[in-house]
């Protein structure tokens, strides 16, 4: 199967326009239907916010992540099948979620107020 650079380029400004997207979706803070929305994260504006910058800043790390390992496969071992790499990527993008939430929980409380932490 000849497979073209140019698959591998597209792949890669796939990933980050989803990034550059996920930023500036995450920015309509006031949507109700665009943004990360999950119980915790709708308690306050301030749960709401972390939330949205947070989620965002991982889904650059996934997509800053995804091109270097394409680009790896690709030049290093001539790896061709683009739908492990699409695959790759959305694992990871849901893998965002529970990070998130995770950061959320280490930050607030069940009620939405920031914990206080030893020092």
């Amino acid at each position: 199967m000849t497979f073209y650079w140019y698959y591998h380029l597209i792949a890669i400004l796939f990933y980050l326009i989803i990034a550059l997207f996920s930023e500036k979706v995450n920015g309509l803070r006031k949507s109700q239907w665009i943004g990360f929305k999950t119980r915790l994260s709708k308690l306050n504006e301030h749960t709401q916010n972390e939330a949205n910058s947070f989620s965002s800043k991982i889904m650059w790390v996934i997509s800053i992540e995804m091109t270097i390992e394409h680009l790896l496969l690709y030049l290093v071992f001539k790896y061709n099948y683009l739908p492990t790499y699409l695959s790759l990527f959305a694992l990871k993008s849901i893998l965002v979620i529970p990070i998130t939430e995770y950061h959320l929980k280490s930050l607030f409380d069940e009620n939405g107020n920031f914990k206080k932490h030893l020092n």
